[in-house]
């Protein structure tokens, strides 16, 4: 703790930078191949409604193959319940996949 009685003066400087931000950015174009938002996030270990939540806002030409994994299937775990287990692209601009499958595995609730 700090007794005010001894302080004589005090200054603060505020300092604030807004940046705009281009939000509008068409990852399916190539220009934009190398910007490091149109990269496609890696959901392993994500729910699963945090990967449908992205695809309902970001439209791109690929298709989504996606599997539930129930209690009899191979990979099934217990304590990953609603977790996506399998992505087949990781690390790799949404350009790169236009026109590709992107494969993801999660464990039915």
């Amino acid at each position: 703790a700090v007794d005010v009685d001894y302080i004589k003066e005090l200054s603060v400087d505020v300092v604030s930078k807004i940046e705009k931000i281009d939000t509008n950015i068409n990852c399916s174009k190539e220009e934009y191949k190398s910007d490091e938002r149109c990269l496609l996030p890696n959901f392993i270990d994500e729910d699963y409604s945090v990967f449908n939540e992205w695809l309902k806002k970001n439209k791109y030409s690929f298709r989504v193959d996606i599997k539930k994994l129930g209690k009899k299937d191979k990979g099934y775990d217990k304590k990953k319940i609603g977790k996506i287990v399998f992505q087949n692209y990781t690390d790799i601009s949404i350009y790169d996949i236009i026109g590709k499958t992107l494969k993801i595995s999660y464990i039915e609730k």
